[in-house]
């Protein structure tokens, strides 16, 4: 979801010639709407693409939205097959990882969520129903119980 839309919109096309200005709006915050409006059982994972010393941005952006789980995602491999995500927790917990391939890094991230879901002895708010803002609606998202470290790729950290 941008965070901006354009105040109008056209039918058809724009001609060519001229100039063209558009003129932008802040879309709702649709993440932090869902985060704060979520039930006890359920967890809201954000993502924060943000310029490579944006990590501090990230962890006012968890604190304002109330999530669960951000994901510090820098805006420089963007297009590229590695990522150096951080993993920041509301406890100020900060888990970063070493470029590593985007695919390894999807299946760190489905196994922190999915610890997300089991309760902890002596840690509050553990536990529930992860929720997906895509498609600006909330949705319930299973996540698989794989063993820890099974889909481990060279290059990665041992959890």
């Amino acid at each position: 979801v941008a965070d901006f839309r354009p105040t109008q919109t056209n039918e058809g096309k724009i001609g060519r010639g001229g100039s063209l200005t558009l003129k932008l709006e802040a879309t709702p915050d649709i993440v932090a709407h869902v985060s704060k409006s979520k039930r006890a059982d359920q967890r809201t994972i954000a993502f924060s693409l943000e310029q490579e010393s944006g990590l501090d941005r990230a962890a006012e952006k968890m604190r304002y939205k109330a999530v669960d789980l951000m994901v510090f995602n820098p805006l420089a491999p963007m297009h590229a097959g590695e990522i150096t995500a951080t993993l920041l927790w509301p406890d100020g917990r900060r888990e970063a990882f070493g470029a590593m391939k985007k695919t390894a890094f999807s299946r760190v991230l489905v196994e922190r969520a999915t610890a997300l879901l089991v309760p902890s002895p002596g840690i509050p708010g553990e536990g529930g129903r992860l929720t997906s803002t895509r498609h600006q609606r909330t949705t319930p998202l299973r996540a698989s119980r794989s063993p820890p470290n099974r889909c481990r790729e060279q290059g990665s950290p041992r959890r």
